[in-house]
């Protein structure tokens, strides 16, 4: 699937077809301002695009680890009704690698970012 307007673009590649957002998708993310990213690129292959084409990437994910990877700031929502339930600075610089995700300020942004979803989804089942 391919959307394209005036002033969004959709790529949808699909399970396996990885190799279409390489070629395919990032021809159109050249010409975006925003990404909306939902887990079809490897983490450390979107943070080199990210610092390529410096857009701006909204990253859709479940993963308490990738978001502390990858974002510098991660908004937790609440489930049904989707609110706003925290916000979360993550003030650690780029390019990040291995080594940070091996750092004690990882762990200890992980564990922010993990209690904050668990108040969140605990709010909910109330």
């Amino acid at each position: 699937m391919e959307l394209v307007s005036a002033t969004r673009k959709a790529i949808d590649s699909g399970p396996g077809a990885a190799d279409l957002i390489t070629v395919r998708g990032q021809r159109l993310l050249e010409r975006c301002a925003t990404c909306l990213y939902a887990g079809s690129i490897m983490p450390d292959d979107l943070l080199a695009l990210w610092r390529e084409l410096r857009m701006t990437v909204v990253f859709v994910t479940h993963s308490v680890f990738e978001s502390v990877y990858l974002s510098n700031r991660i908004v937790v929502m609440t489930p049904r009704p989707g609110r706003v339930f925290a916000e979360i600075a993550i003030d650690a610089p780029y390019p990040r690698d291995e080594s940070f995700r091996t750092s004690a300020e990882y762990a200890g942004y992980c564990r922010i970012a993990s209690h904050a979803l668990s108040r969140a989804m605990a709010g909910a089942k109330s």
